[in-house]
């Protein structure tokens, strides 16, 4: 009993620092969006190349920073409810 005490332990343990490191992972990406909007005000308005840039650092966020990592904690915390 002992024994699997300790392997649920570690695997929160585990769990706790993967969801920290996408959490991170997630906000230097919304910092990185963040700048590319700021920089899609700072060009010109005829520089519809800046524009491109700003919308495709929005759509790389709302794809892989903002919700990256949502699956497989839904799905890791499915496995310890009672």
């Amino acid at each position: 009993m002992d024994l699997v005490l300790r392997g649920w332990v570690d695997g929160q343990a585990v769990a706790f620092g993967k969801g920290l490191l996408a959490f991170t992972g997630g906000l230097l990406a919304f910092a990185c969006c963040l700048l590319a909007f700021g920089g899609c005000f700072l060009a010109s308005c005829r520089d519809l190349l800046a524009l491109d840039y700003c919308l495709l650092a929005i759509g790389v966020f709302l794809t892989r920073g903002g919700s990256g990592a949502m699956p497989n904690s839904a799905r890791k915390a499915k496995m310890f409810r009672f």
